[in-house]
């Protein structure tokens, strides 16, 4: 079987160095053997209910705060970055 490690890389949104590639590439039988050794076992007595749990998640609720003017300016002078009162944060995503 001939994998394309670049299709693969594209699928999984990964950017591989070429020496990655070629490690990859090196290990993928292994990996394919490892999950097909994998669909053969049986797991028709365990059920998908066994994994479901009771439990939720506790988000505490958003309170406004109201402060003047004088609080506001002051934190805006004290925040690293900010431009037409916006407060300028690291990114979050890429």
């Amino acid at each position: 079987m001939i994998i394309d490690i670049d299709h693969v890389a594209k699928l999984a949104h990964l950017q591989l160095s070429a020496d990655e590639k070629t490690k990859l590439a090196e290990q993928m039988p292994a990996i394919l053997e490892y999950v097909s050794r994998l669909q053969e076992v049986d797991t028709s007595a365990i059920s998908t209910k066994d994994y479901f749990t009771e439990a939720f998640n506790v988000l505490r609720a958003d309170d406004i705060v109201i402060i003047d003017q004088v609080e506001h300016d002051a934190l805006i002078t004290a925040f690293p970055v900010s431009a037409a009162g916006a407060l300028q944060v690291p990114g979050v995503f890429e």
